[in-house]
């Protein structure tokens, strides 16, 4: 990643960028740097073609690019504040991701599962399962 981000700047907006993108999220749990490398990425840069949700082979269809980096910043922030164990600020930015997310898509089950995390992490049971009751209802309705 190190020699990527020396001239990553170029590849913005571009399927190289985009790549690297994909394969961050995919190692974002394993990964203790990834909140400071999504950071410096940011969330601004996605092509069209990333804002887009997709359809694979099979016919099934997968959600965008960004969105999928999105939810692995809310991920990654609510276990890092869970954890204690990284910087408040790293923190704080993928919380306001969370907040930005869920102001876009309210009814996205895996943001309000970070967010019942969050709440949780900061003794907020009550909020906790304000937050997760109503996607604990809807896929109790889909099972």
């Amino acid at each position: 990643m190190r020699e990527f981000v020396k001239f990553a700047d170029l590849l913005r907006r571009d399927t190289a960028f985009s790549q690297m993108l994909r394969l961050a999220g995919k190692v974002s749990k394993d990964w203790r740097e990834f909140l400071g490398f999504a950071r410096w990425a940011g969330t601004d840069d996605f092509s069209d073609d990333d804002r887009q949700p997709f359809v694979n082979d099979k016919g099934k269809t997968i959600d965008s690019l960004e969105q999928r980096f999105r939810r692995a910043i809310c991920r990654e922030a609510a276990a890092r504040l869970a954890d204690g164990q990284s910087s408040s600020e790293l923190i704080d930015w993928g919380l306001g991701i969370l907040d930005k997310s869920l102001v876009e898509n309210p009814s996205d089950q895996w943001l309000n599962y970070y967010q019942s995390k969050a709440h949780l992490a900061r003794g907020e049971d009550e909020l906790a399962i304000k937050r997760l009751a109503p996607v604990l209802r809807r896929q109790s309705r889909a099972a």
